[in-house]
């Protein structure tokens, strides 16, 4: 999957694929800060994963920080943090 797949998949936008990529919440497999070509690329299986784990009742980090009143850094420190925890 490319991250235009992402985008459908997740329902997000593409912003977003490539911070998530940059925070190691997705892995890319290819991509320019994994091998220098000019797309990511994505497991299907770990994105349709992800995909399936989403519910329906999600805020996208736009509307976390309208919220909270913070940074999207902030946000994506958090997440971050918390997955480190996860695993």
């Amino acid at each position: 999957m490319f991250t235009e797949d992402v985008v459908k998949a997740l329902n997000i936008d593409e912003e977003t694929v490539s911070t998530w990529v940059n925070y190691g919440i997705i892995k890319a497999y290819s991509g320019l800060k994994v091998d220098g070509t000019r797309r990511y690329l994505f497991k299907r299986e770990e994105i349709e994963e992800l995909a399936n784990n989403f519910t329906d009742y999600y805020l996208i980090t736009k509307e976390v920080v309208e919220y909270l009143s913070v940074s999207k850094h902030y946000i994506y420190q958090l997440i971050f943090i918390t997955l480190e925890s996860l695993m």
